[in-house]
Formats: structure tokens, C-alpha cells, sequence
């Protein structure tokens, strides 16, 4: 991939690239009618895995925080917020059927410094944790592994406010936050 943003013109092109295409292909559809069926798909999946005693950990991707400007744009920052709260009470609900724990449900997305890494001007500059917008880079990557499973492999204690096990106790404090976040980084 590093290639890619070599011939591509650097991160800066590709992350413009990227979020055209969201722009103009990928958020321009009714999320309404697809994500009925993601939804119960997400349900039979975690019902599944209950009744197996499979376990799972669910994570939101630390996507760009450029990536979650460009969701907020086409679909509505409340989008961002349902979508957490859907997590939550889709996975409480599956859990609670089954007299189980829901699974732990990190969320990695928002507005943290590793989140939004400047973008350089410089086509030949690389970035550090990203690809494009939506696209990060294994050391992000391990960062992310390394607070899901306590490890320090990759640096992940550096980061003890990076990710958040969200859950119906704590979602309101953490969209607040994310909130705040986002106001400061866009100012």
C-alpha cells in the first residue's frame, strides 16, 4: 500500500480520493433498508455465539477522524450516535435472551490524537498510522490489539485513553465526550 500512495500522489491525494468516493458513492445510500438486514445478521451472529459459548469481542474501527467528518456530513452526526447506541442495546438484548454478559464492545473511533494524525502536504511524506481515511496502518492496528487483550506489544499502555468499553452505563458520557472532542479538533 505504501506504493499505492507513492503513485497515487502521496496520503494527502489518497485520504481526498477516499472521501470523495464516500462522498459521492458509499454515503449517498438509504442506510435505512441495508442495515435492517445488518442488524439481524449482527443478531443471529451473537445469538450464535451464546449459545455456543464462543466468545467475540466487538470493536468500532479507529477510522480517520477526516472519515467520520465525511459520515457526519452526508448522514447526520446523530448517525454516529445511533449507531453506538444500536451496538449497545443489540448486544445487551442478544445477551439478556441468552442470561449471558454482553460481549465487550470497544470503541476505538473518534477524536484522539492517534485518530487524527495530521495529513501531510508533502506527497512523499508518510503517514505514521494511516492509508487513507478509512484505512489504517498495522502499527494502529496493534495498538488497537494490545488495549483489547491488555497486552504492551506494540506500545498499546502509552494509550490508556485510547478505546472505550461502551456499554448502556456509559454511552451517554462517552458521546458527550466524543462530542467535545470533535468541537475542539475542528476549531
Amino acid at each position: 500500500r505504501s506504493m499505492e500512495c507513492d503513485e497515487k500522489g502521496g496520503h494527502k491525494k489518497v485520504f481526498k480520493d477516499s472521501e470523495k468516493s464516500y462522498f459521492t458513492k458509499q454515503y449517498t445510500k438509504n442506510f435505512s433498508k441495508i442495515q435492517t438486514a445488518h442488524w439481524q445478521a449482527l443478531e443471529r451472529i451473537l445469538d450464535k455465539a451464546h449459545k455456543n459459548d464462543i466468545k467475540i469481542i466487538l470493536f468500532i474501527s479507529p477510522s480517520h477522524s477526516r472519515q467520520w467528518e465525511v459520515l457526519a456530513i452526508t448522514q447526520g452526526w446523530g448517525m454516529f450516535e445511533e449507531y453506538r447506541w444500536r451496538l449497545i442495546t443489540t448486544n445487551e438484548k442478544i445477551a439478556h435472551q441468552n442470561a449471558k454478559e454482553p460481549f465487550v464492545l470497544w470503541d476505538f473511533a473518534g477524536y484522539h490524537p492517534l485518530t487524527t494524525e495530521p495529513v501531510p502536504d508533502d506527497p512523499k511524506a508518510k503517514m505514521k498510522y494511516y492509508w487513507d481515511s478509512s484505512h489504517y496502518k498495522k502499527e494502529l492496528g496493534d495498538i488497537v490489539l494490545d488495549r483489547m487483550f491488555d497486552g504492551n506489544f506494540s506500545g498499546g499502555r502509552d494509550y490508556p485513553d485510547f478505546g472505550v468499553k461502551l456499554t448502556s452505563q456509559n454511552i451517554e458520557s462517552h458521546l458527550a465526550k466524543l462530542r467535545a472532542d470533535r468541537a475542539k479538533w475542528r476549531a
